[in-house]
């Protein structure tokens, strides 16, 4: 069926409003590149794990408790010959941590847990290259205190599909996961 010109473009502007209403990108930026930019949204809740409300890498999720974590967008990186496990590829998040509690906050009582194209990644440490995993009980952030982070998984393969499970607390069900994809290193330093 032959539709007249004039219905034909009333057609593709309604198609072009309705995008633009619902907030659809077709500039074709990627969702990662999105998530960057809009790196100081904060998400607050108890627990997320679906795909479409969990935080994406590179933004800020803030605990009932009022712990807040920020989580960079990951980078793959080749790991050392004194990494542990050994491993070809391995991945890397920087946290940032805000403790807005009402109490003294041990980094050393979260928990992560990454996943990597539907396997669980195990932690690496790789001194070398400044891997060395969450800091040990004695440091503690007090009220309004921040720290950064730096940890690493050891992966199989490149990833395409990452998640980044946080529980700030083993004792409290209360968790977070990110989702989103890696880039790759750049030859420059980290």
């Amino acid at each position: 069926m032959l539709m007249p010109r004039r219905a034909t473009a009333g057609s593709a502007l309604l198609a072009a409003g309705v995008l633009l209403l619902s907030g659809c990108d077709i500039s074709g930026a990627s969702t990662d590149d999105a998530a960057a930019s809009h790196a100081a949204e904060t998400t607050t809740a108890g627990t997320t794990s679906s795909d479409e409300s969990a935080p994406q890498f590179g933004s800020q999720y803030e605990f009932d408790s009022g712990l807040t974590i920020t989580v960079s967008r990951p980078t793959s990186f080749q790991p050392g010959t004194s990494a542990h496990p050994r491993t070809d590829y391995g991945i890397a998040f920087r946290l940032t941590i805000h403790n807005e509690t009402d109490h003294r906050y041990s980094i050393a009582d979260m928990s992560l847990t990454a996943v990597a194209n539907g396997l669980k990644a195990p932690p690496l440490t790789d001194r070398t290259q400044g891997y060395t995993g969450l800091p040990d009980s004695a440091d503690r952030l007090g009220r309004d205190e921040k720290k950064r982070v730096t940890v690493a998984f050891a992966l199989r393969d490149e990833p395409q599909h990452l998640e980044l499970t946080i529980e700030p607390d083993t004792d409290d069900p209360a968790e977070v996961t990110y989702v989103g994809s890696a880039r790759k290193a750049s030859s420059a330093a980290r």
